[in-house]
């Protein structure tokens, strides 16, 4: 089930990153280089900062530099966040990623974008197909897969996974009575 990872400090957090993400150095653009060797750390080690990498992005978000590595951290904590799919991880850091990742194509964003259809597809209870596209868009290491099969396997039955849109039709009589019944009130 879903929880408030943003809130949970991992006991591996260094005290530098935590100075950073406790401070104005947050909005620092000199600590960029730190959170990146703090993501390379999280992502060798099986671990996952929700906060320091929310805060890496916003960096990113308020730099107008790019870069190759700018682009594979970018990757690395969306994969970080797929890991964790059941929590909002990966949400909230598409929320932190510029609007033209999802209008424009090119290498990187094709592969941002094929990491939301990989999404999708976990929310969606469909594991098997997740494998499939990944194997066809090779964009998550086997380690990481492995991570999130144990995430899935773990949360198969869990209610937030929804296959299905639910749906009812209300007759316009109906809703229409009930709509004048909240305006009187």
């Amino acid at each position: 089930m879903s929880t408030n990872t943003l809130v949970d400090r991992p006991s591996q957090r260094p005290d530098v990153i935590d100075e950073i993400l406790t401070s104005l150095k947050r909005y620092d653009v000199s600590v960029i280089k730190d959170l990146e060797d703090y993501l390379f750390d999280q992502y060798e080690n099986d671990y996952s900062d929700l906060n320091s990498n929310l805060a890496l992005l916003k960096l990113y978000e308020l730099s107008d530099e790019t870069s190759v590595e700018r682009q594979d951290s970018t990757l690395k904590i969306l994969i970080k966040g797929l890991i964790q799919f059941t929590n909002s991880d990966f949400t909230l850091y598409l929320h932190l990623l510029p609007p033209y990742i999802f209008t424009t194509t090119n290498e990187y964003t094709t592969k941002i974008q094929g990491l939301v259809s990989l999404y999708e597809l976990l929310i969606s209870n469909k594991f098997d197909q997740f494998l499939a596209k990944n194997k066809e868009l090779s964009l998550v290491d086997d380690h990481s897969v492995k991570l999130i099969e144990q995430t899935f396997l773990s949360n198969k039955n869990s209610k937030f996974i929804m296959s299905e849109a639910v749906s009812e039709e209300v007759s316009v009589t109906r809703l229409s009575k009930v709509v004048g019944q909240l305006l009187q009130n």
